[in-house]
């Protein structure tokens, strides 16, 4: 069985960047799931949630999630309604093929009524559909459903099942008496659960005498040589043992840029690297030495040597606010120093200007021979 986890939920959010706190879709089918866990705390924004064909017995912690919309819970182990009176954005509930029977259903229906914008229910497969009235039943019970089990709910309907359903005590015995053919099913929750291991022992057992025989078979398909090159591509490199270097690559094919490589007297290199702007930093890697750098990014791996030595212990490494993006800066063990001269020949070298500008009048006349311009006439 498989626990709910925040590394199977990042895993499942790859077409959000893996960012829960903004994920508005989740898939979580066919993953053997018991228990529903750590989605409402993680995913508080979530608004579509599909959680089919797992293992599920009871609907619990998603009281938090305000602004879901669609809950799917087919082929689960559900017996009852529950837990859903806070989730108040709900349209769309799918509970087909699990094991609520009628009486359960008259039990919980209140559980549904608090969700005024609840449209559409689906309960196609559960026991309590082979009740004579159980159509009749939830229209009456849940005014505010448009669509029941795919069949749009007609104004005739509601009509029918107002003056059928409106005088009738749905605990009395024997409108919960098994005049359905709800024993008809033969199954179970634990039926299931025994259909479920039987399955995976047989799919086990399958597997090992298919790896037995691929063993055997002098003509059996080798690895896949592309997949393994890559997976280990991606890993954190290290140097050889006479110190040489990991080969450069840029599997997430991530843009970057370097600055101070080619100038002489800049002090550090800079590199600016993409990476996803409300990404994680918990999903970031970055590994620094003298002559090369390694970033991981969702698993993915650039890796670039440098042309001058870097103090790695010195370097540092920050995110850009304005689009995300990750800044190395890395300061160089050898550079130039700009010469500067000094202020006493800065200061000389002024003056002198500013006397040979005095000493070429350029055609100014001095005050001194104002007087021998003759007046206008």
């Amino acid at each position: 069985m498989v626990r709910v986890t925040v590394d199977l939920l990042k895993k499942r959010a790859e077409h959000n960047d893996g960012i829960l706190q903004s994920l508005e879709e989740i898939t979580l089918h066919q993953y053997d799931i018991e228990k529903i866990e750590l989605i409402q705390d993680h995913c508080k924004h979530l608004k579509i949630l599909y959680l089919q064909n797992n293992q599920i017995e009871k609907i619990e912690n998603l009281s938090k999630l305000k602004e879901l919309q669609y809950l799917n819970l087919a082929l689960n182990n559900i017996s009852k309604i529950e837990g859903l009176c806070s989730c108040e954005s709900l349209q769309k509930l799918d509970l087909t093929l699990n094991f609520i029977n009628f009486k359960s259903l008259v039990d919980c229906i209140s559980e549904l009524k608090h969700n005024s914008f609840l449209s559409e229910l689906h309960l196609t497969g559960n026991p309590c559909t082979d009740h004579c009235r159980y159509r009749m039943f939830v229209i009456y019970s849940l005014p505010q459903l448009r669509t029941l089990d795919a069949l749009p709910i007609k104004s005739s309907e509601r009509i029918k099942a107002k003056q059928m359903c409106s005088n009738i005590d749905w605990n009395a015995s024997e409108w919960q008496s098994d005049d359905s053919k709800e024993d008809g099913y033969g199954h179970s929750v634990e039926a299931r659960k025994a259909s479920y291991c039987e399955d995976k022992e047989r799919e086990e057992r399958q597997r090992c005498e298919n790896e037995e025989r691929d063993q055997q078979n002098p003509f059996r398909k080798g690895k896949d040589v592309v997949k393994e090159a890559r997976a280990k591509m991606c890993a954190i490199a290290k140097e050889g043992e006479n110190g040489a270097l990991p080969k450069q690559r840029n599997i997430g094919k991530y843009e970057f840029e370097m600055k101070g490589v080619d100038d002489l007297y800049a002090e550090n290199i800079t590199c600016v690297i993409e990476a996803p702007k409300y990404l994680d930093t918990s999903e970031i890697f970055v590994d620094i030495h003298p002559h090369w750098f390694q970033v991981i990014i969702k698993k993915k791996s650039l890796l670039l040597h440098l042309p001058t030595t870097v103090k790695a212990n010195e370097s540092r490494v920050r995110r850009l606010v304005c689009n995300g993006w990750l800044e190395l800066i890395m300061p160089k063990t050898e550079f130039k120093k700009k010469k500067f001269g000094n202020e006493k020949n800065i200061q000389k070298n002024q003056a002198q200007a500013m006397q040979t500008s005095d000493g070429d009048d350029g055609g100014i006349i001095d005050s001194d021979d104002a007087d021998d311009i003759p007046p206008l006439e």
